[in-house]
């Protein structure tokens, strides 16, 4: 998933960790809440799932993503993406959430039309992937048009 991402892939295990201490941090000061996709049939770490820019007083917030890409397919980004915005809309509360995404990625395009987004805009030349300048494409999901869905396999 790192194709379309646009911040570079980690070098260095330290580098690694230490995005988790800085996720730690935020999550403590209620800054970001980034958390893991996980198998439930072998525990294997796939994912994940970002809450970040969170404005409080706007009640509005950005999401990220990203899926192994040996585990796409099988419907695990939306199960895990349904819930997380389940909680973001029921227990923060939050109002309004935003995706932005290279316009490239129709996978991610697929995932957040599918839970109910709505293409909101295009800002050119608005960011750069792996050295290539690049647009972002804007989603926006509201509280109001998304219903509160069961998202867990029984």
């Amino acid at each position: 998933f790192m194709k379309y991402s646009s911040f570079p892939m980690f070098k260095s295990i330290e580098e690694a960790d230490a995005l988790v201490a800085r996720d730690a941090t935020q999550r403590a000061t209620r800054g970001r809440l980034r958390l893991g996709i996980e198998r439930l049939d072998n525990g294997a770490l796939i994912g994940y799932c970002d809450l970040f820019n969170i404005d409080r007083d706007c009640k509005k917030g950005e999401i990220g993503y990203g899926l192994l890409a040996n585990e796409c397919g099988f419907g695990f980004m939306n199960e895990a993406l349904s819930a997380f915005l389940n909680w973001v809309f029921n227990e923060l509360p939050l109002n309004r959430v935003m995706a932005e995404m290279d316009p490239a990625n129709t996978n991610s395009e697929k995932i957040v039309k599918r839970l109910g987004f709505t293409k909101e805009g295009i800002f050119r030349e608005n960011c750069i992937v792996n050295g290539v300048v690049s647009d972002s494409v804007f989603y926006g999901l509201l509280k109001r048009d998304r219903p509160l869905r069961s998202t867990f396999r029984k």
